[in-house]
């Protein structure tokens, strides 16, 4: 049998050995592959092997609870696009072991109505909530210390919204396209301060949504008025039996239709008398100013033709 030379076979061994460092080196360069739990998250561990990171998440969970640890490690951070786009979030909870979020964690969660914070986060990232139009419910915690930028754009369905007294930071626009948001700054001078320069509601008063409610209750105090006129009505035509009802109707109607006519009319009249007298003093104010112009140029001096030039003057 023949023999392999010992320096051949130091080679040999020498070759296996750098193919299995470069093999251990690619292992360890492979990010830990992501899983999925039952709560309906994607996860993966962290780089130190000490706590987990929400990497993404199922589609088929519109309600999300995360527990606080997942395969016996906390769970601390949230990614950076963790729920991005995903149009079907109804609802999240996430667990107070939790102290960062990722930048546009929840951007454009368009589904997404209510949001438990932890409640030990410091920081709200840029685009955290971005165009989570029906987000309505959400409380910040008494820890948090900073609202990043364009933090909650687009939500135009959250209403009161508390300020705590930790914070003291909140980034550019960061409430800017919410119609009905009234910040609760009472407790929080930075934030009141805020509120008046970017023009941002600080009471009920001037939401979108005041308005549409006190639209609704004085169409509810009209219908209501109606229909007890409809009970008085009815009872009236009841004691007199000889009353005809439509006849009654037609008269009332009638008068109404006569009132509403003279009303319209005298709005018409009204108009057209301010129309006419708008035009009129404009008329005459183009008049008068003609009149000014055409005075002006006639007694301005014309240059005959005996007066010297500039030259013969000169000399």
């Amino acid at each position: 049998m023949k023999t392999i030379p010992k320096h051949k076979l130091a080679i040999l061994n020498i070759t296996i050995a750098a193919l299995l460092l470069v093999f251990a080196a690619f292992a360890l360069s492979i990010p830990v592959r992501a899983a999925e739990a039952d709560c309906g998250v994607v996860y993966e561990i962290s780089s130190d092997n000490t706590y987990v990171v929400i990497i993404g998440y199922s589609e088929e969970f519109p309600k999300i609870v995360i527990p606080a640890e997942i395969d016996g490690l906390p769970v601390k951070e949230i990614a950076k696009n963790a729920f991005t786009n995903n149009y079907d979030l109804y609802s999240i909870v996430l667990p107070d072991t939790v102290t960062v979020i990722g930048e546009g964690a929840f951007r454009n969660c368009r589904s997404l109505v209510s949001v438990k914070l932890p409640s030990s986060l410091t920081q709200l990232p840029k685009d955290c909530f971005m165009h989570c139009f029906t987000l309505k419910e959400i409380i910040l915690p008494e820890t948090l210390t900073t609202i990043g930028d364009f933090c909650f754009e687009g939500c135009s369905r959250l209403g009161r919204l508390r300020i705590p007294p930790s914070v003291t930071e909140i980034g550019y626009d960061a409430f800017v396209q919410c119609e009905n948001i009234y910040l609760d700054v009472s407790e929080n001078g930075y934030a009141a301060e805020y509120a008046v320069e970017f023009n941002i509601n600080t009471s009920y008063e001037g939401t979108s949504t005041y308005f549409w409610t006190m639209i609704c209750i004085g169409v509810g105090i009209a219908l209501v008025i109606l229909f007890i006129a409809a009970i008085f009505f009815y009872r009236y035509l009841r004691k007199h039996p000889e009353r005809n009802p439509n006849i009654f109707i037609f008269k009332v109607l009638g008068a109404v239709y006569n009132y509403l006519a003279k009303a319209f009319e005298f709005i018409g009249k009204a108009l057209l008398w301010l129309i006419t007298t708008a035009l009129y003093l404009l008329t005459t104010a183009w008049k008068w100013l003609r009149e000014k112009l055409g005075k002006h140029k006639k007694y301005k001096k014309r240059p005959s033709d005996n007066d010297p030039t500039i030259d013969e003057r000169m000399e």
